[in-house]
């Protein structure tokens, strides 16, 4: 089922669909090399929360857009709902027995990834399945073909 979300993404000032990098999985890392990171507009603790917060790329928070998101988008509240993903495991460290997304796989059924601050806190530490370093409330985009509609940035406000 598709749903709409209005997200926000640090780093740049506008959507720019020809430098979006389909997501690779990298060894022995629960983050994949590509695919477009934001937050929820409306989230208490998403990346701007979290850089501030950490002292990490604040520079980064000067550039913005906001954009309305659609597609097929699994939402990740709960340990159950983290379960329902496609994993691999880490054979480069198998004494962790920690399993870790295979984007991948899940590109070619599902557009998004929504972590909620539940769900961050809920899936960071599990021995098995889970997705720490994840730090914050946000969204993974793995298919810019769900509609990603531009609705301000900081260029606006210049």
């Amino acid at each position: 089922m598709k749903k709409t979300m209005h997200l926000i993404h640090y780093g740049c000032p506008h959507w720019v669909s020809s430098h979006f990098v389909f997501p690779e999985n990298l060894p022995a890392f629960v983050k994949p090399k590509g695919g477009l990171w934001a937050s929820p507009v409306d989230s208490n603790y998403g990346w701007k929360e979290w850089c501030q917060q950490e002292d990490f790329h604040t520079e980064s928070l000067k550039h913005w857009f906001v954009f309305e998101y659609t597609g097929r988008i699994i939402t990740i509240d709960t340990e159950a709902d983290l379960e329902r993903m496609c994993f691999r495991s880490l054979p480069e460290i198998p004494y962790l027995q920690m399993q870790y997304p295979d984007f991948e796989k899940l590109d070619k059924k599902t557009d998004a990834i929504y972590l909620t601050e539940a769900g961050q806190w809920k899936t960071r530490l599990l021995m098995g399945p889970n997705l720490y370093g994840w730090d914050c409330e946000c969204v993974l985009i793995l298919n810019p073909a769900g509609v990603i509609r531009e609705l301000g940035s900081s260029a606006d406000e210049t």
